[in-house]
């Protein structure tokens, strides 16, 4: 019995490991993993976080409805510390501005939420690459 509290303990790290992990690897489908900031910043210097979460997803999914980017980026926060209604908007109207000098666009689709095209999706990716060393 003197064990068991050890037991427990070492079973509940194990298990918040694997839930931080599997965190970490739907945001990453989704295109809001951490990893993708460091990227955008070379492309994009003063992008902030949330922009940058905001794009990933958009690229990651080719289309965002307005009430899924907003889950991904708000569902942790408590009632009291959720944005207004234009949250979502304002952090679109910066995306875009920073994004348009690199000749990438998102739209609006229906009012409903937002699309970035394939070919743009493919060039911001390709913007993001780290470049391979050549050999010498």
């Amino acid at each position: 019995m003197g064990s068991w509290p050890l037991d427990e303990l070492s079973r509940l790290r194990i298990e918040v490991e694997a839930l931080r992990d599997r965190v970490a690897q739907l945001e990453g489908i989704i295109g809001i993993g951490v990893d993708e900031l460091g990227l955008l910043k070379r492309v994009i210097p003063d992008i902030t976080v949330m922009e940058s979460k905001i794009l990933n997803m958009v690229r990651a999914r080719g289309a965002v409805p307005r009430g899924v980017l907003y889950d991904a980026l708000y569902a942790a926060r408590p009632d009291c510390d959720q944005p207004g209604g234009k949250g979502i908007e304002v952090a679109m109207m910066r995306v875009r501005r920073k994004i348009a000098p690199l000749g990438l666009t998102i739209t609006t689709y229906c009012g409903s939420g937002y699309v970035m095209a394939e070919a743009d999706r493919k060039r911001l990716t390709s913007m993001m690459q780290v470049p391979q060393e050549v050999a010498a």
